[in-house]
């Protein structure tokens, strides 16, 4: 274990005297996994930290804080690709039970109670190729007992529970800007600073590195972390989850899998005999509107266009505006 590095990360992060030792204990733990599996700690092999993370549910021991020490040591010691894999394990957190909450609100106890009974959900700290079971039998009950529409909706909300201020200065620039479709090509502009920056700096920008090609490919397509308004639709193009390798697949089982953000069905593009239906990715629609939501103070509609999970090639929405009022149009 590189220790000095490690304490050297926490203690930017402010993580006083009792809490670096305690994140000390959890990389000494898994290292002595490691070891008794004959894998090194700054280069373990995924499978074996799926047995590990088991381990961990199986120990009771799977808490938020025992997973985020393991995720920090790899980004102090910069293995990107091991950082980016605990990183995919806490994706989800707490998605589920907010889907729950709304269905609650919308359908009553007794449809939630029908849709969620005889469903385990995935232990906090689940290895992503362990989830997509769990997936498919929560869609087959929805789609079951919940009318299309009504558990769409549900689905597109906010359930990564995104805080409203974070979206703040996007709504200032919005505001600042002459029109909407100006605050969309300064917004897509800005982007491609961002990206280049990261790269210039070789850090990771969310869960992923940032390559030339990748900052040409989000430059050709303004619907990608930005949007293009066409009358009172608007469309959005997510970026793929690790868009390098995705722009490097030589296969489109590949290139559906490295498209995919949600650990809810990624490893399930590896694997079609899950079936999950695509109805589920008005999660990720969801998450796509919301910083317009922000943006125009209304809640918006959203129609999921395109989705790996049907065989397509990017993820792709069409967000309704309604009626205009109150958008700046040139």
């Amino acid at each position: 274990m590189k220790k000095e590095l490690f304490i050297e990360q926490l203690s930017k992060r402010g993580l006083n005297h009792d809490e670096i030792e305690n994140s000390i204990l959890s990389i000494e733990s898994l290292e002595s996994y490691l070891i008794e599996q004959n894998d090194q700690i700054d280069e373990p092999s995924e499978s074996v930290l799926n047995q590990y993370m088991r381990k961990l549910i199986a120990d009771n021991r799977n808490d938020l804080k025992e997973i985020l020490a393991l995720a920090r040591y790899y980004y102090s010691i910069d293995n990107q690709a091991i950082y980016i894999y605990f990183t995919g394990i806490l994706g989800g957190i707490g998605v589920i039970e907010s889907i729950k909450k709304r269905l609650l609100e919308e359908s009553g106890q007794e449809i939630c109670d029908l849709v969620f009974n005889q469903l385990d959900l995935p232990p906090l700290g689940s290895p992503i190729e362990d989830i997509p079971v769990f997936t498919k039998k929560f869609m087959n009950h929805l789609k079951r007992y919940v009318d299309d529409g009504v558990y769409q909706k549900i689905l597109a909300g906010n359930n990564h529970q995104l805080p409203k201020e974070a979206m703040f200065g996007e709504k200032e620039a919005y505001e600042l800007s002459e029109s909407f479709d100006d605050y969309l090509l300064e917004r897509h502009e800005r982007k491609v600073v961002e990206l280049e920056r990261h790269m210039k700096e070789n850090k990771i920008w969310f869960e992923q590195q940032i390559t030339q090609p990748v900052i040409d490919f989000v430059k050709s397509n303004q619907e990608v972390l930005s949007g293009v308004r066409k009358g009172n639709k608007l469309y959005v193009t997510k970026i793929p989850y690790d868009t390098a390798n995705f722009l490097n697949a030589t296969s489109t089982e590949m290139q559906n899998y490295y498209v995919c953000h949600c650990p809810f069905v990624r490893k399930s593009l590896l694997n079609d005999g899950n079936n999950i239906p695509p109805e589920w990715c008005y999660c990720s629609a969801g998450f796509a509107k919301f910083p317009f939501e922000v943006i125009l103070d209304r809640e918006l509609d959203i129609t999921l266009l395109e989705t790996p999970l049907k065989g397509d090639r990017l993820c792709r929405f069409e967000i309704d505006l309604g009626n205009m009022s109150g958008i700046k149009i040139k």
